[in-house]
């Protein structure tokens, strides 16, 4: 990789957000955020769209990738497209060497993934996934204990997304809930933060057994509801369940338990744990942002995680270092998600073989 300090102004990066949807905002919030960090562009099809958010935010506006990689000063393209749609632009944008964001999930198909992590490798880029969830300081904390053997060897891992999203929410876009675009449904979108915190967290998953089904939202063309069991490398045990469908919706959970003791998280918040000496204090320090109460209202985003990750990219293109969550560590939640599917599909017991 040539070193960044040549071709990055470690005084300002230059950012374009591509897509003008509403995860954008959090892009943008992040952007604006850093010091280090300019908002020099934003695209989208819709031009009105792209026009109103760029007057909001004083910086250029475009309706196509190709007209703002020619016109504007960029560093950074962050991909806020449908899930679906992030291969096309990242792939542009890295033709032209600039680095990448891309907002979960990386792409909706292993084929399209590795599209784009070879394509930021051929053209020496940075490619970055956003996994913001593992930037809250409660994630991290458990993170460092079970890799320090903190709560002795692993014995269960298990993470609940149980939400609930009206009909209204799939009939806002043309892209929700479908195969395509959405890549999948309770899972793929909602839960994927989850997926991935727990194979973080716990280590490589080796065999997925599961169920989907449509149970409220029967129009759509992917599940509203899941629930898959899991076997990790370490012999570990855990279960996966998500869905759209569960009134009123509650908050996200992660489970987290050894031989000497374990953590359970709500919401990216500390609740409960044993084998951890912490004090009250630096508890309270921990547990003093998270991501926010989403399951009821996706509006509910706390902004901090895409700060707190849009930083970390800037620091790594100003040291030559990988972003903490590389093109390929986002590319491992896919390919769980992947197997659930294809678990529940079949019936069957799906194996995943990791190839890095």
């Amino acid at each position: 990789m040539r070193h960044i300090l040549e071709v990055i102004d470690l005084s300002k990066v230059g950012f374009a957000v591509v897509g003008c949807g509403s995860i954008s905002k959090a892009h943008i919030h992040a952007i604006h955020a850093n010091q280090r960090a300019t908002l020099s562009a934003v695209v989208d099809i819709v031009p009105e769209r792209a026009k109103a958010v760029a007057e909001k935010n004083n910086c250029l506006w475009f309706s196509s990738i190709e007209e703002m990689l020619a016109k504007a000063n960029v560093d950074v393209v962050n991909i806020c497209t449908a899930s679906g749609l992030h291969m096309e632009p990242a792939l542009i944008a890295a033709q032209a060497g600039k680095h990448l964001m891309i907002e979960k999930p990386l792409e909706v198909t292993r084929e399209r993934c590795d599209a784009i992590i070879s394509a930021c490798e051929e053209h020496n880029v940075v490619l970055g996934g956003i996994f913001q969830c593992r930037f809250f300081a409660a994630n991290q904390l458990v993170k460092q204990a079970v890799a320090e053997g903190k709560f002795g060897q692993m014995v269960l891992g298990n993470a609940f997304v149980k939400w609930y999203r009206p009909p209204s929410y799939y009939a806002e876009t043309s892209w929700r809930g479908t195969r395509r675009f959405d890549g999948g449904g309770a899972l793929m979108n909602q839960a994927i933060h989850h997926v991935d915190l727990l194979q973080w967290i716990m280590g490589q998953v080796t065999s997925v057994q599961a169920f989907s089904d449509r149970l409220l939202h029967k129009h759509i063309e992917v599940e509203d509801a899941v629930t898959a069991i899991l076997r990790f490398a370490s012999g570990a045990m855990g279960i996966l369940q998500a869905s759209t469908a569960v009134q009123p919706g509650y908050p996200k959970r992660l489970e987290i338990h050894g031989t000497m003791g374990g953590a359970i998280l709500e919401d990216d918040l500390l609740v409960e744990q044993s084998g951890l000496k912490i004090d009250p204090k630096t508890e309270a320090a921990i547990n003093q942002h998270a991501g926010g109460a989403t399951h009821s209202d996706p509006t509910a985003l706390s902004y901090l995680g895409h700060e707190l990750q849009i930083s970390d990219f800037i620091e790594a293109l100003c040291t030559g270092r990988e972003p903490a969550v590389s093109g390929r560590e986002a590319r491992k939640a896919v390919d769980l998600v992947l197997a659930i599917y294809e678990a529940a599909e079949s019936g069957q017991m799906v194996r995943l073989t990791h190839d890095g």
